[in-house]
């Protein structure tokens, strides 16, 4: 019977450490999705279709502040977008994304 006792109260306990946990996840995106929504770069990444805001938030989270970019291909670079371009004589054969970016 006290087994059982004990097993009731560890399961209450570990509902209201959940709902406790809930609500902090709720206010955290709260909070997130204010301040992509806010932020220079939050309004230029959610102007693009496929972001949203988790991946507009990632991506701040990961560059931190888009002045530490001095050029745009710094950027694409430093997240594997550069293009790089196969040539032979005056035509491009090729082109696709290279896997740890290119600055011209």
């Amino acid at each position: 019977m006290n087994r059982l006792r004990g097993l009731k109260i560890e399961q209450e306990l570990l509902i209201k450490e959940l709902r406790l946990v809930q609500e902090h996840i709720e206010r955290l995106d709260t909070e997130i999705i204010d301040i992509v929504r806010n932020c220079r770069e939050g309004q230029i990444l959610l102007s693009m279709p496929p972001i949203g805001v988790v991946q507009a938030a990632t991506i701040i989270a990961t560059i931190g502040n888009i002045a530490n970019f001095e050029k745009a291909s710094e950027l694409k670079c430093y997240f594997g977008w550069a293009p790089r371009r196969d040539q032979t004589g005056i035509s491009f054969d090729r082109t696709k994304l290279t896997r740890r970016g290119f600055v011209p």
